[in-house]
């Protein structure tokens, strides 16, 4: 079976905070003027009509204001940093989070949409902080524990993080801290427990795609193609731009046989990851299994104009070559395998095949001695040999069509 990479975990799926922190100060009461109130209801109101530079406004004309208790301000800061954060201005949220915080620093909210904001600037260890400082107000908050478990997992914590994704299923089952205990599992190779977890997450989130993806790779792990093809065909029509899902459905078909559908995965992952070296491989590789030579040969063409060394590709431009009777052309990409490749005895075996397509049996003959001399027992290597050396005798050449027949295929 080829390799799938897994779905990401998106680190704080689930917040439990879903907008600006209007119920705080409701519940509040009279804990804010009836300005203030009116100001923040209507920064609110704004954001969520999609209106996010007129709830800036407000939320910053009031900042400004001075008019604010410490409760009001860190609320308005929260709000105004949960807009940043929504539009990707991080290191402002950062800064308005922070702010909330030294407002309030029993604001547990505030601490996990922190977390939540360093780890959008890949500082990890930040987050971490911030999770801990939440559970220190909230010890049962588990939306922190699901976020700090997706924390630990980035840094490759994983026995801390299932540690803490079993507390947050414990006091707040969600279906981000099932989806990621139930990765750590997949990547484990516990696929079971996976599949358990990752039902879980299903159920309560019938919609999360990330879920389905990674359901469908433990179903393929443990040879449940079918069943792994409906899940990925499910997170495709719930996200049709996830182009890691249609790279792992592509090697789901694959696996089932429908190359052409494999293929067509890889054109629209391709298309979103034009420089991905791997996709070109991998749609070459399938191109060969589906005997469309051209197509192979023009995505290992892509992948070693940029990356000569690259073995794979030489190997299966090699039988790809081999495949339409341009044995020249499969010899010197299998000569240039070799270098990198020394040891490989399928590939003096294929060298060989290619040196008696194109008549040079003597050569043939000594690429399959050191494909023996590497491998003793290879049946493939003896046979051919033994063909080469009858055509010698006989003086009759070396057909392609498998007489003497090439083993090279998708690596």
């Amino acid at each position: 079976m080829g390799k799938i990479v897994c779905a990401s975990l998106l680190f704080a799926a689930s917040l439990g905070v879903t907008g600006p922190a209007t119920a705080d100060w409701i519940i509040a009461g009279n804990a804010t003027t009836a300005k203030n109130e009116n100001a923040l209801y209507a920064a609110t109101v704004a954001f969520r009509r999609g209106h996010n530079d007129g709830a800036l406004v407000l939320l910053t004309k009031l900042l400004h204001s001075g008019n604010l208790s410490p409760h009001d301000s860190s609320v308005a800061h929260y709000d105004r940093g949960f807009i940043y954060l929504s539009e990707g201005k991080v290191r402002n949220a950062v800064s308005d989070f922070s702010a909330a915080i030294e407002q309030r620093p029993r604001y547990g909210d505030a601490y996990v949409m922190l977390a939540n904001a360093y780890s959008s600037m890949g500082q990890v260890a930040q987050a971490i902080a911030a999770l801990k400082a939440a559970l220190q107000v909230d010890p049962h908050d588990g939306a922190a524990h699901a976020n700090l478990g997706s924390a630990y997992h980035a840094q490759g914590l994983d026995n801390e993080a299932l540690s803490e994704y079993d507390q947050a299923i414990r006091t707040q089952a969600s279906a981000s801290a099932y989806e990621g205990r139930g990765l750590i599992y997949l990547l484990k190779g516990k696929n079971d427990r996976a599949i358990s977890d990752l039902s879980a997450a299903i159920r309560l989130e019938p919609d999360y795609a990330d879920a389905y993806v990674n359901r469908g790779v433990a179903y393929y792990n443990t040879g449940r193609d079918d069943l792994a093809a409906a899940d990925l065909g499910t997170s495709l029509g719930l996200r049709p731009d996830n182009a890691d899902a249609r790279i792992d459905q592509a090697v789901v078909y694959v696996e089932l046989g429908q190359l052409d559908r494999a293929i067509a995965d890889y054109d629209f992952a391709i298309g979103k990851k034009p420089d991905d070296l791997a996709l070109y491989r991998a749609r070459g590789n399938t191109y060969l299994s589906e005997r469309q030579y051209a197509g192979a040969i023009a995505d290992f063409d892509f992948v070693l104009a940029r990356n000569p060394k690259d073995a794979i590709s030489l190997i299966n431009r090699g039988a790809a070559f081999y495949h339409v009777a341009r044995f020249g052309d499969a010899i010197s990409d299998y000569q240039a395998a070799i270098r990198i490749t020394p040891r490989d005895a399928r590939l003096y075996n294929d060298l060989g095949s290619a040196y008696g397509a194109e008549g040079q049996l003597n050569q043939a003959v000594t690429a399959y001695d050191e494909a023996l001399r590497i491998q003793p027992d290879y049946a493939d290597a003896l046979r051919n040999r033994e063909g080469a050396l009858r055509a010698q005798a006989t003086g009759q050449s070396v057909s392609a069509d498998g007489a003497v027949g090439i083993s090279s295929r998708s690596r």
